[in-house]
């Protein structure tokens, strides 16, 4: 079966710069060079690091493009109006229409559009049943726009239908009319528990916390993700310095406003200034590359990942439960269908977030014997969210989608 996988363009595939969406399709091609069940294109944006990554991988072809000229002043335009009117309006970061085309040379029997609507809405047109939307986020639901949901509704009855990250994004789905669970599939996300189960020395653990100005015997609360409104740090923040104890506590913030970048903005600063009063309690690393998270992750106790949106499922859940870490979230979109109440504390994200995220971090600080029964639930809840079932779920899919598509062509 060959595949086309086209990419939002924000970031390189292989995943060099991070990135949840880029992580998971890596997952997929290098499952792909073990299974060699699929013949893969990936068109992603042009990167030094992705290029030359990509020549590892044998069953993958990848095509790279140049970001769009004028694509600054998109993005500023995007701010603008989601400012404004709250909606996002979707961006092409590379030529769209140039992929399509190269695609229509091939003799392509998938093309899997990766958490993007613009290519989906134009590519259905085309492509019709061989085009399949992966959206890891709340694109299509029934508070859209008319105009934009009658536009997403004909790319669904086009297309083969949409795979989402979630039940909770399938749910948004079917909130809009004519939309059914047949043309909606969910595709768990997944981590790699090689890298994140793997047991580091206690040697090398003890190494990175003198490196970042941690003691052996404190207990670290590390929070993992971009700096963002969001993600919650700016609540995290105040929680923390509202704990009644923080002796041998820290906080470990680990990341930046922009996934894959050292960047700083106001929301940034703002985080920052609300942790000076605990600073001597603080570590802020900025953006660390996914490659070096393990580490991190196990020589923490504990994740807090206060998530303050509807998070579909992110992956900072996945790889804290693989690093045997109890996770401190929220009642927060697919989140619930990851981590269940063995492995992590929920607290609600409205107005009680401050208190509850404190009053969390202070009974997980105090039980030692909580924590431990935590840690190991998070070890073996994580081991079915595995990146080996990932991919024969995902053929799976394919597999139902073009079978549908061919009997109804028989029909």
């Amino acid at each position: 079966m060959k595949v086309a996988i086209v990419t939002v363009g924000e970031l390189p595939i292989p995943d060099v710069r991070g990135g949840g969406a880029e992580t998971l399709i890596e997952h997929i091609i290098e499952k792909n060079e073990q299974y060699k069940e699929l013949d893969i294109i990936v068109y992603s944006i042009y990167d030094e690091l992705a290029e030359k990554k990509s020549k590892t991988f044998k069953k993958t072809e990848f095509v790279y493009l140049s970001l769009n000229k004028k694509i600054l002043l998109k993005r500023l335009k995007r701010k603008a109006i989601k400012l404004i009117s709250g909606f996002d309006i979707p961006i092409e970061n590379y030529s769209y229409s140039k992929v399509l085309k190269d695609i229509l040379r091939r003799n392509v029997d998938v093309v899997i559009i990766e958490n993007t609507m613009v290519p989906y809405v134009k590519y259905s047109r085309k492509l019709k049943k061989k085009v399949l939307l992966h959206t890891h986020w709340d694109y299509i639901n029934n508070t859209l726009p008319a105009l934009v949901l009658n536009g997403y509704k004909k790319a669904l009855r086009k297309s083969s239908g949409v795979i989402t990250v979630s039940d909770y994004i399938k749910k948004c789905i079917l909130t809009v009319p004519e939309i059914t669970s047949e043309n909606v599939s969910v595709l768990k996300n997944c981590t790699d528990l090689s890298r994140f189960g793997m047991q580091y020395k206690s040697v090398e653990l003890m190494a990175l916390r003198e490196k970042n100005g941690i003691s052996q015997d404190d207990f670290v609360f590390i929070f993992c993700g971009r700096i963002s409104p969001e993600k919650g740090a700016l609540e995290l923040a105040k929680a923390f310095n509202k704990l009644h104890d923080k002796n041998k506590v820290k906080l470990l913030l680990v990341g930046s406003a922009k996934t894959g970048h050292a960047q700083m903005d106001s929301y940034t600063e703002n985080v920052h200034n609300e942790l000076k009063q605990s600073s001597d309690h603080v570590v802020i690393t900025g953006y660390i590359p996914n490659q070096d998270m393990p580490m991190y992750y196990q020589m923490s106790n504990v994740a807090v990942l206060p998530s303050i949106n509807d998070d579909p499922a992110p992956l900072t859940v996945f790889e804290s439960m693989a690093s045997g870490l109890p996770i401190i979230t929220t009642y927060s979109g697919g989140i619930p269908e990851y981590a269940d109440k063995q492995c992590a504390i929920f607290c609600h994200k409205d107005e009680r977030i401050v208190s509850e995220l404190s009053d969390a971090m202070d009974i997980v600080r105090k039980d030692s014997e909580l924590v431990l029964k935590m840690q190991q639930h998070a070890k073996e809840r994580v081991k079915i969210f595995n990146t080996d079932q990932y991919y024969k779920d995902l053929l799976k899919i394919l597999r139902e989608r073009m079978n549908h598509h061919e009997n109804s062509n028989c029909d």
